[in-house]
């Protein structure tokens, strides 16, 4: 089911709302107050989740190209090593070594309803990992480190004040980004999933994109092809 830029109700959601709805009414049938419950109709309340689209190299690097200059490098490393928002929130300059195009994992930013914002250690065990850098986006990077913080614990992506740069934020910016290349409904989170499974092709996939340095990714936004909508695999299997 497409979803519009505006946002809608996903199935699971609808799954779990139709689940309530009846629960409420078959307390209402039990106390008299109904004759009986209207929520009848078969597999409602089972829950589908919809395979997640996975988006192609030119449509990452469309999204890089069309967010704000800031965030660039967060879009681009979420789509091509996969590490989470809250990994990549609380990376810092001296996680990176860029000779070996590399960067140690092993804290994490999770951000409570009060918008408080709290570091702590990766999801698991193997949250603590150590994570190649694709050597096409180095030069994009370089040039980020540039004017992110000098000092060694420096955040690579912060606020002008240094702090780490909020959901809020980053999420209007995202949404912005996702109406410019015509991709509404792509998750920032789908990015991860992108980066599991170009990782997971035949072949490496930086051999497919290899020379997309940062002059291409200031060019791509203003190229005359337009990406095309993610589309999940089995629908492209399907279509070829």
């Amino acid at each position: 089911m497409p979803v519009s830029c505006a946002g809608s109700p996903g199935l699971p959601t609808v799954a779990k709302a139709y689940r309530v709805l009846h629960a409420v009414l078959a307390t209402a049938v039990e106390d008299e107050l109904i004759e009986r419950n209207p929520c009848v109709l078969r597999g409602a309340t089972a829950e589908r989740s919809p395979e997640r689209p996975v988006a192609t190299v030119s449509q990452v690097l469309a999204l890089a190209s069309a967010i704000d200059p800031s965030l660039q490098v967060l879009v681009l490393l979420a789509g091509f090593t996969g590490l989470r928002l809250g990994e990549l929130r609380a990376l810092r300059r001296d996680r990176l070594n860029l000779e070996e195009r590399t960067l140690r994992v092993n804290e994490q930013i999770q951000e409570l309803a009060s918008g408080k914002m709290v570091f702590g250690p990766p999801k698991s065990d193997a949250g603590y990992r150590t994570i190649s850098i694709p050597e096409a986006i180095i030069p994009a990077l370089v040039d980020h480190l540039a004017h992110c913080g000098a000092e060694p614990d420096s955040l690579v992506f912060a606020s002008s004040a240094g702090t780490p740069v909020s959901r809020k934020t980053l999420y209007r910016h995202w949404h912005d980004a996702l109406r410019a290349v015509g991709l509404c409904g792509f998750r920032f989170h789908d990015l991860r999933h992108t980066a599991n499974t170009l990782s997971a092709m035949t072949g490496a996939p930086e051999s497919s994109w290899r020379g997309w340095g940062t002059p291409h990714l200031v060019r791509h936004s203003s190229t005359s092809t337009r990406p095309r909508r993610a589309t999940p695999p089995s629908q492209e299997r399907s279509a070829t």
